[in-house]
C-alpha cells in the first residue's frame, strides 16, 4: 500500500487482521488505496479521518498487541503510551463471519460494523471510539456471535488545545 504504514497484521483462521496509519497531505479525496493480497479475498475496511493529532506517525499513533480468540467476547487490547493530552481510542474487531455486534466497550461510542460476502465464508469489521483526557480507557468486550477473531486497539495522541489537522 503506497504511502500508508502497517501498524499490526494478525492472522486470524483463512483471514487476516491489518491496519495501517498515513499522514494526511492533502490529496487524498477521491483518491484509491489499492490492496494486493495473494489469492481472491474479501476485503472488508473501515478507515477514520482523525484531525487535531500529534503530527508524527512514529510516536503518535501507536497500536497493542492484538488479541485473537473464538468465542462470543473479543475484547481489544489495553495500549500503554505516556501521552500526558487527550487521547483518541479506537477499537477494531475482525471476524470471520457475518458477525455484526449486539454490544461493544463500555463507554466507547456505538459499534460500526461493515460486513463483506464470500464465497463459503462471511467477513465482518467492528469498529467503536472515545476520547479521553490522558490515559485511554481500558477497552471492555465486545458481543458477538460466536466464531474466529481478531481485536485490537489503536491510540491516537491528540494536540494540546486541538486544532491542526491529518489523517491516521
Amino acid at each position: 500500500v503506497t504511502g500508508w504504514t502497517q501498524m499490526f497484521t494478525t492472522d486470524i483462521g483463512i483471514s487476516q487482521v491489518i491496519g495501517f496509519k498515513k499522514t494526511a497531505v492533502g490529496d487524498e479525496f477521491g483518491s484509491t488505496v489499492t490492496l494486493d493480497p495473494a489469492g481472491s479475498p474479501k476485503l472488508t475496511a473501515h478507515v477514520f479521518k482523525v484531525t487535531g493529532w500529534g503530527k508524527d506517525l512514529t510516536t503518535h499513533v501507536v497500536a497493542g498487541t492484538t488479541a485473537t480468540g473464538a468465542d462470543t467476547t473479543p475484547e481489544p487490547p489495553d495500549v500503554t503510551h505516556g501521552f500526558t493530552t487527550d487521547v483518541l481510542s479506537i477499537t477494531i474487531v475482525g471476524v470471520q463471519a457475518n458477525a455484526p455486534p449486539t454490544d461493544g466497550p463500555d463507554g466507547y461510542s456505538t459499534p460500526s460494523s461493515a460486513v463483506t460476502p464470500g464465497a463459503g465464508q462471511d467477513y465482518t469489521i467492528i469498529t467503536a471510539w472515545l476520547v479521553t483526557s490522558g490515559d485511554p480507557i481500558a477497552p471492555t468486550s465486545y458481543t458477538i456471535a460466536s466464531n474466529v477473531w481478531g481485536a485490537q486497539t489503536v491510540v491516537v495522541k491528540q494536540l494540546s488545545g486541538g486544532g491542526g489537522g491529518g489523517g491516521a
